[in-house]
Formats: structure tokens, sequence, C-alpha cells
């Protein structure tokens, strides 16, 4: 082969690779991420569907390990059975919010939600929560603004042993 018939075949296959990866690269779902010009509900409902992550909650927040961290990801969430309630289940995950914003924590069904920073006892205020009925896979919709960093999430107390949950960064945060 000739010097310039290699270059031009490395040219080739540089190209075929690129388009392989941006191809490849966009994520494993067939839509836009952009949530500029998509309801974070019907965004988080095109992700209940995906097959969850499964992790497990732990019983006491300041042990919470499991992380929910990335986006467009359905986690479905092992609850700890409430040592002083029987039926009832609880369990706190981990979070790390990459920037700061405002965030949509959407869950399977209408249990208790509590955010705290990773200190386990500072409480964050949820700004609103709302019912879900772009989809019957997600029942409830929390929006908290958080900073770049970790955080814990608290489910429960609920009668589900398992609860399905999807964050949504919805952008830049407001501020009050």
């Amino acid at each position: 082969m000739k010097l310039n018939e290699r270059l031009a075949m490395k040219f080739i296959l540089v190209g075929l690779l690129s388009m392989t990866i941006a191809t490849l690269g966009c994520g494993h779902d067939d839509h836009d991420h952009d949530l500029n010009n998509e309801d974070p509900a019907e965004e988080a409902c095109a992700h209940a569907t995906d097959t969850p992550t499964a992790v497990s909650a732990a019983a006491q927040r300041a042990d919470a390990t499991a992380s929910v961290s990335l986006g467009h990801t359905h986690y479905r969430v092992a609850l700890v059975e409430d040592a002083e309630t029987a039926g009832q289940f609880r369990g706190s995950v981990r979070y790390i919010a990459g920037a700061e914003a405002d965030y949509a924590i959407f869950l399977s069904v209408d249990a208790p939600l509590a955010v705290f920073e990773a200190d386990a006892t500072t409480a964050v205020e949820i700004e609103s929560s709302a019912g879900v009925d772009a989809c019957v896979e997600l029942a409830r919709q929390h929006v908290v603004e958080l900073k770049a960093g970790t955080y814990i999430l608290e489910l429960g107390p609920t009668s589900a042993s398992h609860v399905s949950i999807l964050i949504e960064s919805l952008g830049g945060a407001h501020h009050h």
C-alpha cells in the first residue's frame, strides 16, 4: 500500500470511528434529554419503563451508601422494614448533585421523602410536591433546590417494600 492510500484509509477509519462514537455515545434510549423542550415528568416516565438498577437502602440515614446519582436512570430501591412499626418500610440512599440546580425527584409510590445534606442532620427544604399524571409508573414528584454535592434521600415510612426513584435536573436553580 502506498503512503497516500494508507493515509486515506486512516482518515476513513477515524471518520467511521467518530460516527460510531457519536451515535452510541448519546445513551441507550432514542429520545432527547433536553428538558427545555420536554416536561420533566414525561422525561422521567420515558425512563420509568427501563430495566431498573437495583439498590438497597440503609436503615439509618447516616449509614446510607447506595447511590442513585446517575441521570436518566430508573432505580428500584429495596427498603428496610421499620423496627418499630410492622408492615412499614423506610430507607436512605445517597444522591450526588453535579451542579447547583432544581431537581425533580420522582417516586413510584406516594411515600414521604426527606432530603438531607451529607452530614445526615441538616434538612433541605422540598420546594413542591405533586402527583404525576404523565404515566402509571410514577406517583409523586418532589422538587428540591440543591447545590453541587452529596445528599441523603430518606424514603418512608411506607407500606411498599420497594420504591422506584428517578431524578431529573431541571436546570439552573432559582433563588428566593
